[in-house]
């Protein structure tokens, strides 16, 4: 006699076997009660798999909270085939205090999206520890948790007096309406001129005044830690809790925290009232050298105005070719440098980035396309993480507390040690921000700072010469004299060191010697020697 089998789904009785024949004396019958059984659910499996993962642990029935219980729990249920299911069944177990823990926990967990709108409006050093350490900046704005990062208005990026930045790192060329040609090109002059000192006192002090590299990588240090604290709290968190609508993912807080990041970094950018910025980390040169051969990239600067050209004044003239150097830097042919004394590895005593910032003044129709697009994004997001959040199942009090105390304690500790590391690097003023209106202006400011490597542009220069490096070329009186990879002062920025001319001076020296130890061995193998030479110059 077969024995209908009932089973619960959805909280209704059902009967699958209630219309199936009866097994009677003919085979026919009896077939058919065997391929009607063949169809019905496994419900043996099902019930199997949610003792497996509803075992009454401390987790659920006493006042105590077992973690590695609660974590196995979690991976269990979602690891099983029908983890919507399995987790039916094990919320229908849970006594009703743990219950009612489990929603409470969930909607102190959905107060996350706001973190934004607990730290308030964005600081100036964090764009400012992004400008001058790139990678302190990275780990803070991945600390931030969708808040605003940077300012949006251009007078934010002044230093106040009241601040312990030093007033005179900052430039910023003012242009006001009706304000005629030759009051602006004043002002550019003017502008210019103030730079130049700053850059000329900055750099032939004899005392060496540097950032203390040690308290940059400690905070930098800092901020790791707490971000890679945040990490596992919320590794914690999505390993113990479960979506009830999508229960499978075992990372759903961790691509809530990848996008809400992207779309505050993206905010920002969009909202960043620069439309161009370029830096030249100025230092410098420890040794005495001489350049020889190679492109001049200020001859056509110096020569500027002096063709009788009326179209464009010499300053225009002068912003357009160093507009065409900037452009196609890797073409610009290069010089030979020689040391003339040791080239005992010597540091530059003192260095100096440059930021120009080029104002944004109308916003055209297309960013502001942008900024809605994103700003849709932003909310499409916060509702996105509500949601996520609000229907966490299993989520403990206890580890709720405990997440959401760690990832409020990393954003403003973050942005606190921030604050600490651009108050201790701006005493020694290692960056000074130019702001103009053109990108004409910002050429100009760049050309001029091209010419201050020249030799004759002080006496100065008869003691050191300076270098300059933009985009990974480096600059020594006027010539290209060797290039890195530009990755390697973007990520670091002030923390790098500036580019040490005696490499180009060794590689020289090598290349001479192999070529002449090449010619005395043998003539004939002067060619595959030199190729074999210039194969390990490639990867040196």
């Amino acid at each position: 006699m077969i024995r209908a089998i009932s089973y619960n789904m959805g909280g209704k009785e059902e009967h699958p076997l209630e219309h199936v024949p009866r097994a009677g004396k003919t085979p026919v019958a009896i077939f058919r009660c065997l391929t009607a059984l063949s169809y019905l659910p496994s419900t043996s499996a099902q019930n199997n798999s949610a003792t497996i993962c509803s075992i009454e642990s401390e987790t659920d029935s006493l006042n105590r909270f077992g973690v590695s219980t609660w974590i196995s729990r979690g991976s269990c249920v979602r690891a099983q085939p029908e983890c919507t299911l399995v987790l039916d069944q094990i919320i229908d177990r849970l006594v009703g205090s743990r219950g009612g823990e489990y929603s409470g926990a969930s909607s102190v967990l959905a107060l996350l999206p706001t973190i934004g709108a607990l730290l308030g409006a964005p600081t100036y050093e964090i764009w400012r520890l992004l400008t001058i350490v790139p990678l302190g900046g990275v780990i803070s704005m991945g600390l931030s948790f969708g808040s605003a990062i940077m300012p949006i208005r251009v007078e934010d990026y002044e230093p106040a007096p009241n601040r312990e930045v030093s007033t005179s790192s900052s430039f910023r060329l003012e242009r006001r309406k009706g304000m005629s040609k030759e009051d602006q090109v004043r002002g550019t002059e003017e502008l210019v001129t103030k730079l130049l000192d700053k850059l000329d006192r900055k750099l032939s002090q004899d005392k060496s005044i540097k950032a203390r590299k040690l308290h940059i990588g400690l905070g930098l240090g800092c901020m790791f830690v707490l971000l890679m604290g945040a990490h596992t709290a919320m590794a914690i968190i999505e390993v113990g809790a479960v979506l009830s609508w999508w229960c499978w993912n075992p990372v759903w807080m961790h691509m809530w925290y990848f996008m809400v990041t992207a779309v505050a970094i993206a905010e920002n950018w969009a909202q960043l009232p620069f439309e161009q910025q370029t830096k030249l980390y100025i230092s410098d040169v420890p040794y005495n050298i001489k350049v020889t051969g190679g492109e001049d990239v200020t001859a056509e600067l110096k020569a500027a105005g002096t063709l009788g050209s009326g179209a464009m004044t010499r300053d225009e003239e002068m912003a357009q070719n160093i507009g065409q150097v900037l452009s196609q830097l890797g073409t610009v042919k290069a010089g030979t440098v020689r040391i003339t004394d040791s080239v005992i590895h010597t540091s530059p005593r003192n260095a100096i980035l440059v930021m120009v910032s080029v104002i944004r003044e109308s916003i055209g129709w297309k960013r502001s396309v942008l900024r809605i697009f994103i700003k849709c994004c932003s909310l499409g997001v916060f509702v996105m993480g509500t949601a996520l959040f609000a229907s966490a199942q299993l989520l403990s009090m206890l580890m709720a507390v405990m997440g959401l105390t760690i990832l409020l304690a990393a954003v403003v500790f973050s942005r606190a040690i921030a604050t600490l590391i651009i108050a201790a690097v701006d005493l020694y003023e290692p960056m000074v921000h130019v702001m103009v209106n053109s990108e004409s202006e910002a050429n100009q400011v760049i050309a001029k700072i091209m010419m201050l490597t020249s030799r004759d542009d002080s006496d100065r220069r008869q003691t050191r010469d300076i270098q300059v490096e933009i985009d990974g070329h480096v600059f020594a009186n006027c010539r290209r004299v060797a290039t890195r990879s530009k990755w390697y002062m973007t990520v670091l920025g002030i923390m790098g060191s500036p580019y040490d001319l005696a490499k180009v001076d060794r590689q020289s020296a090598a290349r001479s010697q192999y070529r002449l130890r090449a010619m005395r061995s043998s003539p004939s193998t002067l060619q595959g020697s030199e190729h074999e030479y210039e194969q390990i110059e490639l990867f040196a």
